[in-house]
Order: C-alpha cells, then structure tokens, then sequence
C-alpha cells in the first residue's frame, strides 16, 4: 500500500457517501468516526425530501 493512501484509522478528512436514494456521492459526516460503515446513507437533499428538516 503506498504510503499517501489513507487508511480506515486516518480520521484527517471524513470519508464520503454515496446516497442510498440517488446514488450521488457526498460529502461524510466529520463527527462520524472513519471506522464507521453505515448501511444506508441519504445526502443532505434526499435526507430532506424524505424526512423534513
């Protein structure tokens, strides 16, 4: 593995997402620990349209 590639305990930047509904790929949570493997995530719009503010 090289050297610059980030592994599961570097927490330097969060790791993004990809949206369950649409697919797209989005920014992670900062406050959620790198090691954490959700099993369905929504981006900020389809956490919207789906569950209001």
């Amino acid at each position: 593995m090289p050297a610059n590639e980030p592994t599961l305990t570097d927490e330097s930047e969060p790791r993004p997402r990809k949206c369950g509904r649409c697919q797209e790929l989005f920014a992670g949570d900062p406050d959620e620990p790198a090691t954490a493997i959700p099993a369905w995530s929504a981006c900020p719009a389809c956490r919207e349209a789906l569950f209001g503010e």
